[in-house]
């Protein structure tokens, strides 16, 4: 995975970029516009009893509503006015995906997402000597 940082207004925004096979994938961190967002897909979404795939109906929504680039994956990704029918098909396809994929995106989204200035999440190369030896 690598780091990235882009532009949103006069301040960088974290991004990340994983690889998986011929697949490159790019997250964003999420904003309030995503989790506005994130509601609509799950709400699109059928209803379930079963706690294991609500859990990833929660972990389609942010992939969806974070992911700002597929390329080298066959991947629908509805645009954010898409008709509930549209995101309940992508959820299909998405269901279908490999598992070991979507474990690096979620893995991905959460690190994208981890609390800024949090030191005990910056990359080593960032910390003072001093602190990258403990």
């Amino acid at each position: 995975m690598t780091e990235q940082e882009a532009p949103v207004g006069r301040s960088l925004w974290p991004r990340k970029t994983f690889k998986y096979g011929t697949a490159t994938i790019t997250v964003e961190r999420q904003t309030v516009r995503h989790t506005i967002l994130l509601a609509r897909i799950i709400g699109a979404l059928p209803d379930t009893d079963n706690r294991a795939e609500e859990v990833y109906q929660v972990h389609f929504a942010r992939i969806m509503a974070q992911t700002v680039s597929v390329d080298g994956l066959d991947v629908t990704i509805p645009e954010a006015g898409a008709s509930d029918e549209e995101w309940r098909a992508a959820y299909e396809e998405f269901l279908r995906m490999d598992g070991r994929l979507v474990d690096l995106w979620i893995s991905a989204l959460n690190d994208v997402d981890r609390p800024p200035n949090d030191r005990e999440f910056w990359p080593l190369h960032k910390l003072p000597e001093e602190e990258r030896k403990n």
